[in-house]
């Protein structure tokens, strides 16, 4: 049974297979608190924790970092250009 999904109907004989009520039908809150707290941290762990934002300042010098590869790359294709051709554009 590990991939049986175990569903919780809420009748009074699952109540007591889970050991929230007694035989006589009163509640115990004790336990009916814990399935309760039980219950939140399995549906926490399912959640996605969602990625931080990314630092601003980390941001910016990545992009100043690319913008002056870019111009790098650019200046070294057309130096390339001017030495193969002999004239710049």
């Amino acid at each position: 049974m590990p991939g049986q999904e175990i569903k919780y109907d809420g009748s009074d004989s699952e109540m007591m297979k889970l050991g929230l009520i007694d035989e006589s039908g009163s509640l115990i809150v004790e336990r009916r608190n814990e399935y309760k707290e039980y219950m939140q941290m399995a549906q926490q762990k399912k959640m996605v924790i969602p990625a931080p934002a990314p630092d601003r300042e980390k941001m910016e010098e990545y992009f100043r970092a690319r913008e002056y590869q870019r111009k790098a790359r650019i200046a070294r294709c057309r130096a390339f250009i001017t030495k193969l051709f002999g004239r710049s554009k």
